[in-house]
């Protein structure tokens, strides 16, 4: 930190710019290296916080980055003592994106990097016109030739997909290809993501290792959102800061110089922090509001609830720096809580916390299979306290006599393009009647189907990008005082979370005899598109163009005969209209020939690199599982691990 280049540097150089360039990125690499160990600067004190209420236990706050663990050990002793007495740990995210499929977030972060197939310019390419988007090939390309070390083999990594940057298939987000190339510029980065422990992971493991919780104090759609939802004018404003800071050497010398985050952290300045974080923020008002303020907000609401909730928990909070300090308009968590009642001070670097060792244990956010959840978001007591009855009730029989017949689906698991099934539940009876028979405290059970939509409103074709929807995919006794907003969103997640394919998808509850807004024809697929009668619009215009050219064609002969034959105009008139007719095609046999013309001749998929998925088919299951918060029902095709949360049997057929 504050290293400068030896005194001649430059002037050896002489006209060899390219070769100059390289040299002062390689001697501050170098003396970034070298530098790697004891903080030079005067220690301020931990970067941890106490906040709290009146009458209530105080939290502590931990200001966290990036870094390898082993690279701050020891950390102050107010840090390891504020941990060893907490109760629970609290992060951004209850369970780290590393923890397996079963109860932990899977793919779901994974969708969060492409933009929504429902989006017109879903891509870099349509977003960056031929110049702009030549200088950000450039541009990254002189990334990746100066890299930090440690980060060469990643730099290899990404940089066959600098040439894919061109191309409209390739549709990962600009924010979150500018992410994965910043990190080449940190060591510390690129150690953490190369598997060295991370501070964040030395938290969670300090707390699973003595059996207390780790929760999340951030919604993961929030994280999510901030990463795919700049606007095409917002990329291009994010493309040309890209190719001005790359393409500047004192930039990346700037950031290749990471030891001054390492410092920051062990000599607890804040300030020091937020200067090697990224600049982006500080250049573009609306990617720091959406990255820093309204997170921040979201952040301190979860703790404000946290701390009314359980006044009297010893509680451990660990956060990115990012969120402590105000930046810009963006108001930081300290400031935030300071505002809504809390009184906040810093830790001294000589203050003995004078606390106990927790003893207290309990099932966070992994354990419990929460991992998706919002922060406090589950449904109402009566809702949970309805579904574990009715589950006794039904006992091991899920089905309860019940068939399903999906062979309207085959078709559209194979289509192209976009298309509509429905699926039909038979012997349906005895069913409904134990689920409106079921009485838990007043509440009263309802029979509801739910309907899954892959990449909704698409503007694409093809397996991977086409609109598909199954109509009751399944079929689920739900107590009425169930909050449906968050069963769809619930299981909205969990596909996420299982299916690595799916980029942008629906699910939508309804009663189980009320048909969908866009229902198929009975024991029909819906093959491209699922309009009118279940003929896909062009196949009406086609019809109509070929009736009013028939109806000309006929006009005319009528015309020609009627003259030629007085009397017999009427009688020619019938037989033409009802031979005309009976040669027409028929819409459904135009969309039946053109759907043996795919299957004929199959279009290539696009991604080849991904599964197709088909249509948004459960895999079905009767494997029961533990009862959970959420009130997820019972007694359908499948039952999910952590029933509303997570489920092991919601994998979509690709």
């Amino acid at each position: 930190s504050g290293a400068r280049l030896p005194a001649g540097t430059a002037t050896a150089c002489g006209a060899m710019e390219a070769l100059c360039s390289w040299l002062r990125l390689a001697v501050l690499a170098l003396l970034a290296v070298a530098g790697r160990g004891a903080a030079t600067c005067e220690q301020k004190g931990p970067l941890l916080w106490r906040a709290a209420r009146r009458d209530t236990t105080p939290m502590y706050l931990f200001a966290t980055s990036q870094v390898p663990i082993e690279e701050l050990e020891p950390l102050f002793p107010q840090v390891e003592q504020a941990a060893k007495c907490a109760d629970a740990a609290y992060l951004a995210l209850g369970c780290s994106p590393k923890h397996g499929q079963a109860k932990g977030m899977g793919n779901y972060l994974r969708h969060c990097n492409f933009y929504p197939t429902s989006v017109q310019k879903d891509s870099i390419a349509m977003r960056l016109n031929a110049t702009l988007l030549d200088d950000l090939q450039m541009a990254v390309k002189r990334v990746l030739d100066h890299v930090a070390p440690g980060c060469e083999d990643l730099a290899q990594e990404l940089r066959p997909s600098v040439e894919l940057l061109g191309l409209t298939s390739f549709r990962v987000t600009l924010y979150a290809y500018y992410s994965s190339v910043l990190k080449l510029l940190n060591p510390n980065s690129c150690a953490v993501q190369g598997g060295h422990k991370s501070l964040e992971e030395w938290v969670r493991n300090k707390f699973h290792d003595n059996g207390r919780a780790v929760h999340g104090l951030e919604d993961v759609v929030s994280q999510c959102s901030a990463i795919n939802s700049n606007s095409p004018e917002q990329d291009v404003e994010l493309a040309n800061f890209m190719v001005q800071r790359f393409s500047n050497d004192t930039w990346l010398q700037k950031r290749l110089n990471s030891v001054s985050a390492l410092e920051a952290l062990k000599c607890g300045d804040l300030a020091a922090l937020l200067e090697s974080q990224d600049d982006a923020f500080r250049e573009l008002p609306w990617l720091l509001t959406r990255i820093s303020g309204q997170r921040n907000l979201a952040i301190a609401g979860s703790m404000s609830t946290l701390s009314l909730s359980h006044p009297d928990q010893h509680t451990f909070v660990a956060l990115d720096a990012l969120h402590f300090a105000d930046i810009g308009a963006a108001k930081g968590i300290l400031t935030l809580l300071s505002e809504s009642g809390f009184l906040v001070e810093q830790v001294p670097i000589d203050t003995d916390l004078n606390c106990r060792e927790s003893e207290v244990t309990g099932l966070g956010a992994q354990e419990l299979g929460l991992c998706l959840a919002p922060p406090f978001g589950e449904q109402p007591e009566s809702c949970t306290n309805f579904t574990a009855a009715f589950k006794k009730r039904l006992g091991d029989d899920v089905r309860y006599g019940r068939t399903k017949e999906d062979s309207s689906c085959a078709i559209c698991r194979n289509q192209a393009g976009p298309c509509t099934c429905m699926i039909k539940w038979d012997n349906t009876t005895a069913f409904e009647k134990l689920c409106k028979d079921t009485q838990v405290a007043g509440i009263y059970g309802e029979v509801l189907d739910m309907d899954l939509t892959r990449n909704p409103g698409s503007v694409h074709a093809g397996f991977n990008l086409s609109e598909k929807t199954v109509h009751s995919i399944t079929q689920g006794c739900y107590a009425t005082s169930c909050d449906k907003l968050l069963l769809e969103d619930t299981a909205l997640r969990d596909w996420y979370k299982m299916d690595a394919s799916l980029i942008e998808g629906k699910a939508s509850l309804r009663p189980s005899h009320q048909l969908p807004l866009k229902a198929p024809a009975p024991a029909e697929a819906v093959v491209g598109g699922g309009d009118l009668l279940g003929w896909p619009w062009w196949v009406w215009v086609l019809g109509a163009l070929l009736l009013l050219l028939l109806l000309g064609s006929l006009l005319c002969m009528v015309n020609q005969d009627s003259k030629r034959h007085p009397r017999a105009s009427r009688a020619v008139r019938h037989q033409h209209n009802r031979e005309g007719s009976a040669s027409l095609i028929a819409p459904h046999d135009i969309a039946v020939q053109q759907q043996h013309s795919a299957q004929q001749q199959p279009i290539a998929n696009p991604f080849p690199q991904q599964q197709r998925p088909g249509q948004p088919m459960p895999r079905s299951s009767d494997t029961d599982g533990p009862l959970a918060r959420s009130g997820f029902p019972y007694g359908y095709t499948y039952v999910p691990s952590t029933p509303g949360r997570s489920s092991n049997a919601s994998q979509f057929n690709g």
